[in-house]
């Protein structure tokens, strides 16, 4: 079957049950956690070492749940730090005025002591995110060699967090 023959979803079966071969879970957890996968589509390409292209899917997840974080809580991003962040700045860049005999010019302060905007802090979460799940993939596919791709070991890693979670929380057995 060629890439383009397979669905979408078929892949995601076929990737959560090569990383479900990795773990020390009872299959009934396992088959629990695979019924309640939901598909998010987000891709980017991620070259490897020896010239192929993998197409890495994220990151609308985690936007998604940033959203949610702000309604819960009724304030944007950003309200509560970026005068501060500024008044910091502003400090900070007056104290090396006094020590270097240097003046700056207000378009100057306003450009260096900008604070953070909700795109900034939404935009800088994601990198964060993104990047910290990136290592912890690649840890993981260095952990099992016969792990056969990063989507592979990205599946590991969550069903690891997932079955982590139902078991604290009694959701299974």
């Amino acid at each position: 079957m060629s890439a383009q023959d397979r669905s979408f979803y078929s892949d995601v079966i076929r990737y959560f049950d090569q990383a479900a071969a990795f773990t020390q879970h009872p299959s009934g957890l396992l088959d629990q956690i695979k019924r309640c996968n939901s598909v998010y589509r987000f891709e980017f390409p991620l070259s490897q070492p020896a010239g192929d292209v993998e197409v890495i899917n994220a990151g609308g997840v985690t936007v998604s749940y940033f959203e949610w974080l702000k309604n819960l809580s009724h304030v944007r991003f950003g309200r509560m730090e970026k005068r501060y962040e500024e008044a910091v700045g502003r400090r900070m860049l007056k104290a090396m005025e006094l020590s270097t005999g240097h003046r700056f010019t207000e378009p100057e302060l306003d450009l260096i002591t900008r604070g953070a905007n909700e795109l900034d802090i939404v935009n800088s979460g994601l990198e964060e995110t993104m990047v910290t799940a990136y290592h912890e993939i690649l840890e993981t596919r260095r952990q099992y060699p016969g792990m056969q791709s990063l989507r592979a070991a990205a599946f590991f890693n969550a069903i690891e967090k997932v079955a982590r979670t139902y078991m604290e929380l009694g959701i299974f057995p």
